[in-house]
């Protein structure tokens, strides 16, 4: 359907109707307040690891960190790809200003954007939880393995890296909602 020059997947007045049906309301509040759990879930939780175990861990060279850290990379991938990504979805189709994936201001930009930082983000957790599960094996020769040196690395850069996509993802959602 095109509108004043844009396709949009409601008209103005099924999208008016939409939004007034009380039920329809609610699960979009649902829907918005899942996404944002989910966000906290996953970036919190790369924040703690971060900030947190990692650092006392380091010191007390405990044999739970390999444990812990496969199930709270599993669970980061599972939320994000589960509340962050599916809600995303919900929550970007049911807007009027969705209009397909056409770029036509600043709101539809930042949604683009934001697109394109939810699956680096994913593909970098994905990534991260296979250099886990390689970490979470008994090294065959005594220990070292350059391989897993190499991993460990990549690990905190990759835990890093989503930690400040997911913070840019948030920014641009401020703008998308007061670029209204």
């Amino acid at each position: 359907m095109h509108y004043g020059g844009k396709t949009a997947i409601f008209s103005p007045q099924q999208s008016a109707q939409l939004t007034n049906e009380p039920l329809l309301n609610f699960l979009l509040w649902v829907s918005r307040a899942v996404h944002v759990f989910g966000l906290l879930l996953w970036v919190g939780g790369l924040l703690y690891q971060e900030a947190v175990f990692l650092q006392t861990n380091d010191r007390a060279k405990n044999e739970v960190f390999s444990g812990f850290l496969t199930s709270g990379v599993r669970l980061s991938t599972l939320v994000g790809i589960a509340c962050v990504g599916l809600t995303g979805i919900i929550l970007m189709t049911s807007s009027p200003r969705f209009t397909g994936f056409q770029i036509n201001d600043n709101w539809s930009l930042f949604l683009a954007l934001k697109e394109i930082i939810f699956v680096g983000m994913l593909l970098l957790s994905l990534s991260y939880a296979s250099m886990v599960r390689y970490l979470a094996k008994p090294a065959s020769n005594g220990g070292y393995d350059q391989r897993a040196q190499s991993y460990r690395h990549r690990i905190h850069l990759f835990r890093r890296l989503c930690i400040v996509l997911g913070f840019a993802a948030v920014l641009l959602s401020s703008g998308m909602r007061f670029g209204e």
